[in-house]
């Protein structure tokens, strides 16, 4: 009788982590893509840390918003119109 043998390896990480590793993923996977979001291209990534690293890692692909809703709206519009991916960063939400 024949055995395979084989080893699995268990990672485990946060949900912070993982977060930060797909949108990284989605940043090198296509150079369209680029995050757009409030205080995410700092030194602290984001009120959540969720894109620390992400800026130096990324230049000029995780961008600071002005704190206006028209202008994230506006840029995302824009985007839309280019030929780019938008990945907005929300680190709150307001349910109306």
């Amino acid at each position: 009788m024949r055995h395979s043998s084989f080893v699995i390896f268990l990672m485990s990480i946060t949900y912070l982590e993982a977060i930060r590793e797909a949108q990284a993923k989605l940043l090198r996977d296509d150079e369209r893509v680029f995050i757009y979001g409030q205080d995410v291209g700092g030194t602290f990534g984001g009120a959540f840390k969720a894109t620390k690293g992400l800026a130096k890692e990324f230049p000029g692909r995780v961008l600071n918003t002005p704190i206006s809703e028209d202008a994230m709206v506006g840029n995302a519009a824009d985007c839309r119109n280019a030929v780019c991916r938008f990945f907005q960063h929300r680190t709150q939400s307001n349910p109306k």
